[in-house]
């Protein structure tokens, strides 16, 4: 063989080197892709489960709170209409003050039955 031949072999060689790596990278590149995609979807699906929880939960403590509520202004009603039918006839601001500060504690104690 020549020394001509040779080179040619030789270059022959390296281009067909150069274009099996590039053919793996594009694999790779294209394999990382479908992971990436796979990924993502999982992580969206993942989100819109916590998020249908979480606004499951607000409802769930609307309702609760809106119950608990209705329960405490009909107890002060009928607190109200009790003092009012009493012979002192009710207290006044004074019973008006106590009231506002059992439901305000009632509310806002940790571990209360009404601290939802």
């Amino acid at each position: 063989m020549s020394a001509k031949t040779d080179s040619t072999m030789s270059v022959e060689k390296a281009m067909s080197r150069v274009l099996s790596a590039e053919k793996d990278a594009l694999a790779q590149i294209a394999a990382c892709q479908s992971q990436a995609d796979e990924t993502l979807q999982s992580t969206r699906k993942t989100i819109r489960a916590m998020a249908r929880r979480t606004q499951q939960r607000l409802v769930r403590l609307h309702a609760a709170c809106e119950e608990r509520t209705h329960e405490i202004v009909s107890r002060m009603e009928k607190d109200a209409a009790a003092a009012s039918e009493s012979p002192t006839g009710g207290h006044g601001q004074d019973a008006l003050k106590e009231a506002v500060r059992v439901v305000a504690a009632e509310l806002t104690t940790p571990g209360s039955s009404d601290a939802r």
